[in-house]
């Protein structure tokens, strides 16, 4: 079965690659853009090698793991753009529940800032990278997606599931068609930022941990607290035991206290 891709959306796809990320960024830096005001690019492998997470950690992927990165141009401004993790989590809870038996829709939660979970365990992972291409005005963003289709990577989290673990029988290339399609219905409602409040509506709707406790575990420190909710531009909100509000911009979010 081949992949299906939304209107104005182009495939890339290769017999092995080390990152689809690093290959999307590539293609950005050494090629003619242009293209991109058309329709995002999507570079996707079966067999990825070293592929990244956020804070440089290592994604294990098999022939079983969906590996894609939907590259883009955006006119956001730069200080929206990370607003797109949450437009592909979204996208890919989406595509998750369009092929998992309608008992298990409830267990499938967003982590802030891009992880999608099922009961504690980790499905799928986003990771969001941009670069600027001389003589082109707008933002180059590479959208990183991971999801566990199969048997999970030897090696792997003990801690991860998969699709086939939630009793789907799909393979990744019908995965990959729902997500873009998924993915492009989202982007049109973020609308280059200025549709976030809607984003961050459904988003919250699915949000693990909101109004309970957490650790948000930042380079420096740990906060225990209360996920009060996210503010206008995703930043999460964390009241601490003090009473002191703590916006949290990046770390690590863990549900209850460590």
């Amino acid at each position: 079965m081949g992949i299906n891709l939304p209107t104005g959306y182009q495939l890339a796809e290769f017999e092995t690659l080390a990152s689809t990320n690093q290959q999307a960024m590539q293609m950005a830096q050494t090629g003619d853009v242009g293209f991109l005001q058309h329709g995002p690019l999507v570079v996707f492998t079966k067999n990825q090698s070293a592929g990244r997470g956020r804070s440089g950690r290592t994604w294990l992927s098999s022939n079983q793991t969906l590996t894609a990165t939907i590259l883009l141009s955006s006119k956001a401004p730069k200080d929206k753009v990370a607003q797109l993790a949450f437009v592909a989590a979204l996208a890919v809870h989406k595509t998750v529940c369009e092929f998992i038996p309608a008992d298990k829709h409830k267990s499938v939660g967003l982590k802030w800032p891009n992880d999608v979970l099922v009961q504690g365990r980790k499905l799928a992972g986003i990771l969001i990278e941009s670069c600027a291409v001389k003589g082109f005005p707008d933002s180059i963003l590479a959208v990183g997606i991971g999801m566990n289709i199969g048997d999970i990577p030897e090696d792997g989290d003990f801690s991860a599931t998969s699709l086939k673990g939630l009793d789907a029988e799909v393979n990744i290339e019908q995965v990959l068609s729902s997500l873009t399609f998924n993915f492009d219905k989202y982007l049109d409602l973020w609308s280059d930022g200025t549709g976030f409040a809607l984003i961050r509506k459904i988003w919250l709707d699915h949000a693990l941990g909101l109004g309970g406790k957490i650790t948000a575990r930042l380079p420096n420190q740990s906060i225990q607290g209360t996920f009060e909710s996210l503010d206008d531009d995703g930043t999460l909100i964390l009241r601490d035991e003090a009473d002191k509000i703590h916006q949290i911009t990046a770390g690590d979010i863990f549900i209850g206290h460590i």
